[in-house]
Order: C-alpha cells, then sequence, then structure tokens
C-alpha cells in the first residue's frame, strides 16, 4: 500500500516535524504537487537535475551537510529522510 503525506502543513516549527514531513514537502513544492509517494524515486516523480539542486538547496536550510551525491544515493522521500535523520545524531 502506498502511503502519501500532504503537504498542506507549513513547517513554521520545523522541530516539531519530521524529516519524512521536511523531505516531502521539499520535494512536492520542487514538482508542484500535492502530495509525493514517500518510496518513489525522485525520477520517477518527474524530478530532473534541476530540480534535485532545487530541493538540495531548501533542505541545506535545515541540513547544511547535505551533498547532492547524498540524494542520488537515497532516491526516495523516505530513504533520504532516514539518511538526514542518521546523520544529524
Amino acid at each position: 500500500m502506498e502511503r502519501h503525506v500532504s503537504t498542506d502543513r507549513p513547517w513554521e516549527d520545523e522541530d516539531a516535524v519530521s524529516a519524512v514531513d521536511i523531505v516531502a514537502r521539499a520535494w512536492a513544492d520542487a514538482l508542484g504537487r500535492a502530495d509525493v509517494d514517500l518510496d518513489a524515486g525522485f525520477f520517477d516523480l518527474g524530478a530532473d537535475s534541476a530540480t534535485v539542486m532545487e530541493v538540495v538547496r531548501t533542505l541545506r536550510t535545515r541540513w547544511p551537510e547535505l551533498k547532492v551525491a547524498d540524494v542520488f544515493a537515497n532516491p526516495s522521500v523516505r530513504s533520504l529522510a532516514a539518511h538526514l535523520d542518521e546523520a544529524s545524531r
């Protein structure tokens, strides 16, 4: 069963929002969608290299150590969020 996250929730208090929610919001915003499949690959969602760069810039406001290579190594919302959670510890 696919799980989708709605991006209607603002990230005003990012400390109270999970990495999955933040990553999903960044991808949904970059792709112009209301939600994204947490397990789909970014390119399967319609992303291209420019979209990846936009998302990396957005996510670096929260995780400044994020590299473009991290996105390619963790190509879904769920896997990238897990990577970011692990790197933050």
